[in-house]
């Protein structure tokens, strides 16, 4: 009878031990999987989620606002020209944040005075070859009426090298683009273009209205490739 009991004592001990053990192993089990579903949830450059925002080098964001002047052939705007001759300015399809260069438009009645993006021709001028494409854009070109005995006039384009090698100044009609001179030269840096203001000017394709200086824009070059 003894040695039944400590039997069956022994059996419900060995019992109690392996459900304490089964119990431990599933805890250990679960934290661990709490743990993985958390560091996934947590990973920000987790590739199973390429749009994820918070990764700006996304490609899948092709409209990066990091980068917000960058064209992007992927996105279209129409350009459409006003008060001139349709055929000759057809609308024109533009990259998102791309730029438009076309030459002045003639009249024998009128002189051009420039491209503007309000219909009044007064508020929004456009600069050609600086001014950004970010959406349908329809630009209206602006017009004097030419009075019979008018003189035309004559307007000074200033040029400002910033060191550089100097440039003759030019006297321009008004309504009529200054010619590009050749580029000027300085030591160690290389010529970006001219720019009225923080504007790059487009000689070929903006007019003149008025006095104007130009400044040099310059870059400086890597002292190896200047040696």
């Amino acid at each position: 009878m003894n040695i039944l009991k400590k039997s069956y004592r022994f059996l419900l001990a060995i019992l109690l031990v392996a459900a304490i053990a089964f119990s431990v192993t599933a805890c250990k089990k679960d934290t661990t999987s709490e743990k993985g579903n958390q560091e996934e949830t947590n990973n920000p450059t987790d590739p199973s989620n390429p749009t994820d925002p918070s990764n700006p080098t996304d490609p899948s964001n092709p409209t990066d606002p990091s980068n917000p002047a960058k064209p992007n052939p992927a996105v279209k705007y129409t350009v459409k020209f006003e008060n001139v001759d349709k055929a000759a300015y057809p609308d024109m399809q533009i990259s998102k944040n791309g730029t438009v260069s076309v030459a002045p438009p003639q009249r024998s009645d009128a002189t051009f005075l420039g491209w503007y993006i309000d219909r009044e021709c007064e508020a929004s001028p456009f600069v050609m070859g600086s001014s950004l494409i970010t959406a349908d854009t329809t630009l209206y070109a602006k017009w004097k009426n030419s009075s019979a005995g008018e003189t035309d006039r004559t307007y000074t384009v200033t040029f400002n090298s910033d060191g550089g090698t100097a440039v003759a100044a030019q006297s321009v009609k008004e309504g009529k683009c200054a010619f590009k001179p050749d580029d000027p030269q300085k030591a160690g840096h290389q010529f970006l273009g001219w720019y009225n203001g923080n504007v790059k000017f487009d000689l070929s394709a903006n007019v003149i209205t008025s006095d104007i200086t130009l400044i040099a824009k310059w870059q400086v070059l890597d002292a190896k490739i200047v040696a």
